[in-house]
């Protein structure tokens, strides 16, 4: 029997971490806020959160939103129908207490009566609480995946010099053209929740060689597209806290001073980034999770089909350096020599580019 609420802030908060994700893609557990079913919670196959709002499409007036609303017709068990639109929320840890107070906002906005009313007069918080879940999620899958890669890296460092000279070449969250330089090689480091090889780039210099900081030469650039899935206490899997302890313990002093401080910087301000003594126990950074696939692709490949520079010179009223795009990588680029899969592979590949002096 689907559960239904009181519509309360509290009843919704107790009653959601125990809401399991969905068997399958055609099948969802729904949890009415309210006994006269205004409002549904249910979450996807990922353990993502949805609302289900009952009734003919809602009109969204805000972007967040519309990007996250859609419309389906739904079967029930019994053969019973429901058209509802569906919100779906980024995968964000701890987005229960959200989402709760979303549809309490909904039921005390008089979504009872007047649902596309009471949506309206939500939709600002809504669109606020999708904006920063996915700021939230980005910080924190992007912070994984560079984790992931120092953590390889120095361990298959053959001692302290190349090791320093991982940590030396690693950006952190300072402004920089390249997430990591080794010698000569600069590596953008692009991680997803998703199941394929899709990555927002921001500016043509994160997948064209020869943009390294200060001029310097780059003779090659490497794409590192890593796939990431959060996972509960029970399938186990890494933390990004368990992750900071392995590499920090490999570093002497002075490197492990200096990792800490780009940890910190990490996105956000100075002292409101990670910080291992104060952060290490909370849930957020605590979340385990496993790597789906990692790939290593060879940005300077002519087989991959970008805009590059000279393509756009022409356009003299277009700031080239302004351009944003998303990218959707193939699987098998050449053969199997780009990408490189798998994350002994791609260690050894990137291992040589170290550069210790």
């Amino acid at each position: 029997m689907t559960p239904r609420g009181d519509g309360s802030f509290e009843w919704l908060r107790e009653r959601l971490p125990t809401l399991q994700a969905a068997a399958s893609a055609d099948d969802r557990d729904l949890v009415w806020v309210d006994e006269s079913r205004t409002v549904a919670v249910s979450r996807d196959t990922e353990g993502r959160l949805e609302l289900f709002l009952p009734g003919p499409p809602l009109a969204s007036a805000l972007k967040p939103v519309a990007d996250s609303l859609s419309h389906h017709q739904w079967w029930f068990d019994d053969g019973g129908t429901l058209d509802a639109s569906r919100l779906q929320f980024a995968e964000a840890p701890h987005f229960d207490g959200v989402v709760s107070f979303l549809c309490a906002e909904l039921m005390r906005n008089g979504a009872a009566t007047d649902l596309p009313q009471a949506f309206s007069r939500t939709e600002p918080a809504i669109a606020l609480a999708l904006a920063r879940a996915a700021l939230g999620s980005e910080v924190l899958v992007g912070l994984a995946g560079e984790l992931l890669l120092i953590d390889g890296l120095t361990r298959v460092a053959a001692g302290g010099e190349e090791r320093r000279a991982v940590i030396s070449g690693w950006a952190g969250s300072v402004p920089s053209s390249r997430d990591f330089r080794l010698g000569t090689t600069g590596i953008e480091v692009k991680t997803t929740s998703g199941t394929s090889s899709k990555h927002h780039v921001q500016g043509l210099h994160q997948v064209e060689v020869g943009h390294a900081d200060g001029g310097e030469v780059e003779t090659g650039l490497y794409l590192l597209s890593i796939g990431l899935r959060w996972t509960d206490a029970a399938e186990g899997g890494t933390t990004i806290p368990s992750l900071v302890e392995a590499i920090s313990n490999r570093l002497e002093a002075d490197d492990r001073e200096a990792f800490h401080q780009r940890l910190t910087q990490y996105g956000g301000d100075a002292g409101s980034g990670y910080r291992h003594d104060r952060d290490k126990f909370v849930a957020t950074y605590a979340r385990p999770f496993t790597t789906r696939f990692e790939r290593l692709y060879d940005m300077g490949d002519p087989r991959i089909r970008l805009p590059r520079r000279g393509d756009l010179e022409t356009f003299s009223d277009l700031d080239i350096d302004s351009l944003s795009f998303r990218v959707d990588l193939p699987g098998r680029v050449r053969g199997d020599l780009n990408p490189v899969v798998g994350w002994q592979a791609i260690l050894a590949r990137l291992h040589g580019s170290v550069d210790p002096a």
